[in-house]
């Protein structure tokens, strides 16, 4: 999984110069911006056991910038299968009229603790060999203990121990008039985004 992400940012740089028919001469008024992570809008998602999300869809963009216009670059694609989707954008500075960081919440399960999984199969092996144990003497007692070891297990391996958590994602919204252009990104491309916005500003002066 992180193969393919990686092999897919190791060409957007190439790839987002290519769509946009640019050089790097073109895009150095500051550096260019990579952003991305989990698509949250994807078909499947869940929280690890290391309590982080991750999905089947990915999403990366970068950001490039001239003298007068940001070009941005979006390319979306499966982990678990070949599909992919490009968007670019270009905008002028003065047409961008806001930039946001959006906290979204999702409520997801949460990994369930293992000790419940466990537990369960201990309880119908338990439930088993008081069965196997009573068998010869008192099968009705042994069936008694095996439904109940049976029933136990089925509890704690099927109903306990779910419980569920808020999972914060972040979204890059880039407003222009009649437009909008949304990307997926982590709390480590905060400080590119600060700069970004700077720019913007000192481009309105």
């Amino acid at each position: 999984m992180n193969q393919k992400v990686q092999w897919f940012r190791s060409q957007i740089h190439a790839r987002a110069l290519q769509v946009h028919g640019m050089d790097d001469d073109e895009a150095k008024e500051i550096p260019p911006i990579y952003i991305g992570d989990y698509n949250y809008r994807s078909r499947f998602g869940r929280i690890f056991k290391d309590l982080r999300y991750r999905a089947s869809g990915y999403q990366m963009s970068y950001l490039l910038f001239s003298n007068k216009q940001m070009y941005a670059y979006k390319f979306n694609f499966d982990l678990t299968c070949a599909d992919t989707k490009e968007q670019t954008k270009e905008y002028f500075y003065c047409d961008i009229t806001d930039v946001e960081v959006i906290h979204e919440g999702i409520e997801l399960p949460d990994p369930r603790p293992l000790k419940y999984k466990l537990g369960g199969i201990g309880a119908i092996l338990l439930g088993v060999i008081l069965f196997l144990s009573f068998m010869s003497g008192s099968p009705v007692v042994g069936v008694f203990f095996l439904l109940c070891g049976v029933v136990a297990g089925i509890i704690l391996i099927c109903v306990l121990g779910f419980t569920r958590s808020i999972y914060h994602n972040l979204i890059l919204r880039l407003t222009v008039p009649g437009d909008v252009f949304e990307c997926a990104m982590t709390s480590d491309n905060i400080p590119a985004i600060q700069g970004m916005k700077a720019k913007l500003r000192e481009k309105k002066l």
